[in-house]
């Protein structure tokens, strides 16, 4: 059985750059603050993108930003590892967050930080097989915002995580799935006839991932904070796979508006945030 779902969200948080990294007496802490103590620590290994026992850093260049947890006891039989991923840092003098999310996660036409996010995978990976003598491994998987898109498409596409949790989490690109995962890629061809994006209704494309992803959207979940901006966003070719939304907050707070969409005005609210079809609620709020 795993860390429950609060203790996770405490380990996410320590990925940000304005909290207490996350390294083994962050981690024990934290364990601590829930009153779990029966955890042997000689049986944690932490690695982290940063380097931390991986062969070298992996992320510099792209801005990803992640970790992992192993938790190996053979004689209990626990052989479990968390993967963490941090969300998007604003950052002046390291946009590279901000870049990927302009043109990962919204426009689909970079995977800089998914391919290094899978790289870290599965050097973790590796290092974990040669270990545990390849023994099963229970995966886990967390991220905040971007940190939630990446930690779902990883999932996505590994197909072999037990539990996902997207928090307040932005999409996953289908046009970035059919590059990167070729049998998604296959399941497109043999149904449509094509991968050429453009030349797919997305409507269809979303319907098609649905059904290909089905098993993998079971073990995925969103907990998402009322008036949170990311996924009220109708973002083109993108969408959320999961089994269960979890709401916290005020239930009464009306959804962020669309910035991308033209929709009517919300019942209760004020003209200001209709949007004129070509234009948008940056306009209308203006």
């Amino acid at each position: 059985m795993g860390l429950e779902d609060h203790t996770r969200n405490s380990i996410t948080a320590l990925q940000y750059e304005n909290g207490k990294q996350l390294d083994i007496d962050s981690f024990k802490q934290v364990l601590h603050s829930y009153n779990i103590t029966d955890i042997d620590y000689n049986d944690i290994t932490i690695y982290k993108s940063s380097g931390k026992n991986i062969d070298s850093p992996i992320g510099n260049e792209s801005g990803f930003d992640g970790a992992a947890i192993h938790h190996h006891n053979e004689e209990k039989g626990i052989n479990d590892v968390y993967y963490i991923f941090r969300g998007t840092e604003v950052d002046l003098d390291a946009p590279e967050d901000v870049i990927y999310d302009a043109f990962g996660v919204v426009a689909g036409v970079s995977d800089e930080q998914i391919d290094d996010a899978r790289r870290f995978y599965n050097r973790v990976e590796s290092d974990i097989a040669k270990k545990t003598n390849g023994d099963e491994i229970t995966r886990y998987g967390d991220g905040h915002s971007l940190g939630g898109h990446l930690i779902v498409s990883v999932a996505l596409i590994e197909k072999n995580f037990d539990d996902v949790r997207g928090l307040n989490d932005a999409p996953v690109n289908l046009k970035q799935l059919a590059r990167l995962d070729e049998y998604f890629k296959d399941h497109v061809m043999q149904n449509i006839g094509t991968t050429n994006i453009s030349d797919i209704p997305q409507e269809e494309l979303v319907l098609l991932a649905r059904d290909f992803y089905a098993a993998e959207a079971n073990t995925i979940s969103h907990t998402r904070v009322k008036g949170e901006p990311l996924y009220a966003q109708s973002i083109p070719y993108t969408f959320y796979p999961g089994a269960a939304i979890h709401y916290l907050g005020d239930m009464e707070t009306p959804e962020f508006p669309d910035v991308l969409t033209p929709r009517t005005p919300w019942p209760g609210l004020t003209e200001v945030f209709s949007r004129p079809p070509m234009f948008g609620t940056f306009v209308s709020l203006g």
